[in-house]
C-alpha cells in the first residue's frame, strides 16, 4: 500500500487511472482522464496514468503487470473508451488488479440491450460505480437495481480551458460555430442544414465547424461539404485545448443539435457555456432543469436559424444567455469533481 499520512492530513492515495489513447484524432473520454488526473494532483492524489491500449488476452496480461509495478490504492477505470469498446477485457479489470476497483461509467444510456448486459462483470466487481447524470444514474438503477449502494453521480467538466471572451455584438457578420467530435451521428449533419438554410436567406453569418475527425470516415468530410461551395465556412480541424477555447470565445453563438437531445454528459456544450457562447441546441429526454435560462432549443435547421436571428438582434437576452451559461458550468468545475472522486476513494480503499 502507498497510503501516507501527516497529523491532522487526510490520506494522499495512489490511483491508477486507466485510460485508452486513440491511434489518431481525439478521444473526449481519454482527454477526460488527463483532466481529472490533473485536477487530483492538485488535491495531493497522486496519480498515474495506464495507457491500455491493447485488450486481446496477451494485453491484459501485460496491464496486470503495468498495474502490479505501479502498485495504486485503488485502481480508476473510463468505460467505454474509443480504445477497446469493443472487447471484453476492461470488464475483467477488477479480476485482474487485485484492488478497489471504480468504474466511470459514461452514456449508459447509449448502449444497446448486449452492451448494457455485458456489464453484469463490472457491476460485480467494481467497488464504486460512478455515472455523470442524475438522468444515467436512473436508466442505470433500473437495470441493476440491486448495484445501488455502489452507486455515486458524478458529473463532468469542460476538456476546454476558458479563453479571453472575444465576440461581442457589435456588428455582422456573427459567427456561428460547430464544437465536438467530426464523426456520423454527431448532429454536424443538421448544422450543415443550417449552413444552408442561412446562406439562403443571406444571413450576415459565418461558420465553423472545429473539432477531432475520426481515422475510420476519411472521406466523411468531403462529403459533407458537397454543395456548400461558396458557403462561409471554415474548418478547424484537429485543434489544440486552447485553439479549441479561443475558437469559441470568438464565436457569437453555438449551434449544437446533439441527435438525441442536450444532456449534461455533452462536453461540448459544457465548453462552449465555459467560454461564454450562447448556445442553440436540440431537446432531449435527459435535458437539463432550467435549461431554458442557459439555452435556446431548436428541433431543425430551419428552427435554429430562427433562434440564432433572434439572438443576435436582441442584445440583453445575449449577454444574459452568455453570463447563465459561465455560472450554470461551476458546478461542473474540475477541483469539485476532483474532490468528490477523492471523497469515493477514500470510501473504496475503507471497505
Amino acid at each position: 500500500m502507498t497510503v501516507t499520512q501527516t497529523a491532522g492530513s487526510r490520506p494522499t492515495r495512489k490511483v491508477g487511472l486507466v485510460t485508452g489513447s486513440p491511434d489518431i484524432g481525439r478521444c473526449g473520454i481519454h482527454d477526460y482522464v488527463l483532466a481529472l488526473a490533473q485536477s487530483l494532483r492538485g488535491t495531493g492524489t497522486a496519480c498515474e496514468i495506464i495507457d491500455q491500449r491493447d485488450w486481446s488476452l496477451t494485453g491484459l496480461n501485460r496491464l496486470r503487470h503495468k498495474v502490479r509495478l505501479s502498485d495504486p490504492d485503488i485502481v480508476h477505470i473510463q468505460y467505454p473508451m474509443i480504445v477497446g469498446w469493443r472487447s471484453l477485457g476492461p470488464h475483467l479489470l477488477g479480476w485482474l488488479s487485485r484492488k478497489p476497483l471504480v468504474l466511470t461509467l459514461h452514456e449508459f444510456t447509449s448502449f444497446d440491450r448486449l452492451r448494457q448486459a455485458s456489464l453484469r462483470a463490472f457491476v460485480h466487481n467494481a467497488t464504486t460505480i460512478c455515472l455523470t447524470t442524475d438522468y444515467e444514474t436512473a436508466h442505470f438503477l433500473r437495470a441493476f437495481p440491486g448495484a445501488a449502494a455502489k452507486v455515486r453521480t458524478i458529473p463532468i467538466g469542460s476538456n476546454i480551458p476558458r479563453a479571453d471572451r472575444t465576440a461581442h455584438l457589435d456588428a455582422p457578420p456573427y459567427t456561428v460555430t460547430y464544437f465536438g467530435q467530426i464523426k456520423p451521428g454527431k448532429g454536424i449533419e443538421q448544422f450543415i442544414d443550417l449552413i444552408r438554410v442561412a446562406s439562403a436567406k443571406q444571413r450576415p453569418w459565418t461558420f465553423r465547424i472545429a473539432g477531432a475527425p475520426v481515422g475510420w470516415a476519411p472521406h466523411y468530410i468531403e462529403d459533407l461539404t458537397k454543395g456548400l461551395s461558396g458557403c462561409p465556412v471554415e474548418w478547424i480541424l484537429n485543434p489544440s485545448d486552447a485553439d479549441a477555447a479561443r475558437v469559441l470565445a470568438d464565436s457569437h453563438v453555438a449551434y449544437l443539435p446533439y441527435p438525441d437531445g442536450i444532456s449534461e454528459r455533452r462536453g461540448s456544450f459544457l465548453a462552449a457555456l465555459y467560454n461564454g457562447v450562447p448556445v442553440v441546441t436540440t431537446d432531449g429526454p435527459a435535458r437539463p432543469q432550467g435549461i431554458d435560462a442557459i439555452a435556446r432549443l431548436a428541433p431543425d435547421a430551419e428552427s435554429a436559424d430562427a433562434a440564432i436571428a433572434a439572438l443576435l438582434q436582441d442584445r440583453d437576452t445575449w449577454e444574459r444567455l452568455s453570463s447563465a451559461g459561465q455560472r450554470y458550468v461551476a458546478k461542473h468545475d474540475w477541483s469539485r469533481i476532483a474532490e468528490q472522486y477523492r471523497a469515493v476513494y477514500d470510501a473504496a480503499v475503507a471497505r
